[in-house]
């Protein structure tokens, strides 16, 4: 299946804007929440973040017609990576260039536990 640009560009868009997202909310200022442990409405939303970021490239690999049969879960692991190592180079950048933020174990651990809950539904679900 030949794709032109500009389908390309549609069919990964809401992968791509929430990508950006997550990007521009992960160095912006953070409010003060409640902490409440590992289950603390942050590392939730760490979690959801993360897991809609997989799902959203996984669905725009499926609608181009790139998962199949042979290469599917090579697809996924290739996605599950990429967001895993968005994540980790988030907290690297927090760390590094924004001093109103900070290097958290725990938000790379939400991040891949949404990526890893995401990745279960497409494996097992959407097959």
């Amino acid at each position: 299946m030949h794709l032109s640009n500009l389908e390309w560009f549609r069919r990964f868009l809401p992968a791509l804007a929430w990508t950006l997202l997550t990007f521009l909310l992960s160095i912006s200022p953070s409010p003060q929440l409640p902490e409440a442990g590992f289950i603390s409405p942050d590392k939730l939303g760490h979690l959801f973040f993360y897991a809609l970021m997989f799902y959203l490239w996984w669905y725009g690999c499926f609608i181009s017609g790139f998962i199949h049969s042979n290469n599917r879960v090579f697809i996924y692991v290739c996605i599950a990576v990429f967001c895993c190592g968005f994540g980790v180079l988030m907290e690297y950048i927090q760390f590094t260039y924004f001093p109103h933020r900070n290097f958290e174990t725990a938000d790379m651990l939400s991040n891949t536990l949404g990526v890893l809950a995401a990745l279960g539904y497409a494996f097992f679900c959407k097959k």
